[in-house]
């Protein structure tokens, strides 16, 4: 099955967007992207390993009360086991270290909302 787009649901031409297939939704938005991998590099650092499942804090604004309690939960998929490997050795290094291997190999790291 070949994989579809569709906009968001939210803002009209809000550039929000997912990647459909079979099984799950890849998230290609730029700002959502960067705050998952500040999400991936902490959730890393707190568990010392690659973690493959983070959840994504979601503001649901019902009346003029706004909701933080519901999240989203996302799978991070690494396609290269090195580039896996290169992350966990700089796990111990620290966030800055982390940072910058997450942007050297975001490439390879994807978000999938499960």
């Amino acid at each position: 099955m070949p994989a579809l787009f569709f906009p968001c649901v939210g803002a009209p031409n809000a550039g929000n967007s997912y990647r459909i297939s079979a099984e799950s939704m890849k998230e290609l938005d730029t700002e959502k992207l960067k705050l998952l991998c500040e999400r991936f590099r902490d959730v890393c650092l707190v568990e010392k390993e690659v973690w493959k499942e983070i959840y994504l804090p979601r503001d649901v604004k019902e009346g003029a009360v706004r909701r933080t309690n519901v999240q989203d939960r996302y799978e991070v998929t690494i396609d290269d086991p090195e580039v896996e490997a290169v992350i966990e050795a700089n796990i111990e290094l620290g966030p800055k270290a982390l940072d910058a291997a997450i942007s050297e190999y975001r490439s390879a790291i994807s978000f999938e909302k499960a």
